[in-house]
């Protein structure tokens, strides 16, 4: 079974390297009237409220520098081109009074149904930008509060991963979680991170995003009363993928967020340390 496993996988990844024989008729690129350019609704999906919310933003902050030619292909009549991809930068062009033009990538579709198959593949074959690629690419455009959540984990000694995997120790991908976390102040944070670190740092995935906002938050909640030791000690004794376990369990039974349930447990163990201590 294992030779005939590797003998797939050897056979799928000479395919996926194989280059295409057939490049197709070559591409043209012009600048195009805006006045000609249409949308086939045959195959071409319907402007929602979300999609010209979406057309207004490109309005308000339109810039050549963030502009991705259109795809389009001539008209079989008329004389005009019929837009394949780029139907809401089309729009946001009509509503634009500074643009008479656009630029376009002209392919040769001459029909309905080629039209509709490059639809098709140019939105399927697309990957996805996810919160991580737009947090490292506002880590490097300056953005305040990027710069700010790097920094952060850098001072707590965290690194932030390129992508999601399985996290090495005192590393992490949950940046979205920071976001929500900066109104409780980097102190706040600061102590928690330490903390995790002091306690979990040398273990794989603990610093989820659960994990992070728990501790944080039972930190900020705690403030001055916080026994530091006595938390590290919480954290030291627990195997932090069964409690997120059991805060599923909680959530489930309680309601809320998973977060919440974890930092509710936690907060359960720390009293009752605090108290067996009699401090």
């Amino acid at each position: 079974m294992t030779s005939r496993l590797a003998g797939a996988a050897a056979a799928a990844k000479g395919r996926a390297e194989k280059p295409s024989p057939d490049l197709g008729p070559s591409p043209t690129l012009d600048w195009i009237p805006v006045a000609k350019l249409s949308v086939d609704r045959r195959y071409q999906r319907e402007l929602g409220d979300k999609n010209r919310a979406h057309i207004n933003r490109i309005v308000r902050e339109f810039s050549w520098l963030f502009f991705q030619p259109i795809c389009v292909a001539p008209a079989a009549t008329g004389g005009g081109y019929l837009v394949i991809d780029g139907q809401h930068r089309l729009e946001a062009a009509k509503k634009h009074p500074l643009i008479d033009k656009l630029p376009c990538y002209v392919v040769a579709a001459p029909d309905v149904q080629k039209q509709a198959e490059a639809f098709v593949a140019l939105n399927a074959r697309r990957i996805g930008i996810t919160r991580l690629h737009r947090f490292w690419a506002a880590e490097a455009s300056g953005d305040a509060t990027a710069q700010r959540i790097s920094a952060l984990c850098t001072k707590a000694g965290i690194t932030i991963v390129r992508s999601p995997q399985r996290l090495p120790p005192r590393s992490t991908y949950s940046t979205t979680t920071f976001e929500k976390l900066l109104p409780l102040g980097d102190a706040a944070i600061s102590a928690g991170l330490k903390i995790l670190v002091e306690a979990q740092g040398e273990a794989e995935d603990a610093f989820k995003g659960c994990n992070i906002a728990a501790v944080v938050r039972l930190v900020a909640t705690l403030g001055k009363a916080l026994d530091r030791t006595a938390l590290v000690g919480v954290l030291e004794a627990l195997d932090l993928d069964d409690e997120i376990q059991r805060a599923r369990v909680h959530r489930a039974q309680h309601g809320g967020t998973v977060e919440a349930a974890l930092e509710k447990l936690l907060r359960r163990r720390y009293d009752r340390l605090i108290e067996r201590a009699g401090r």
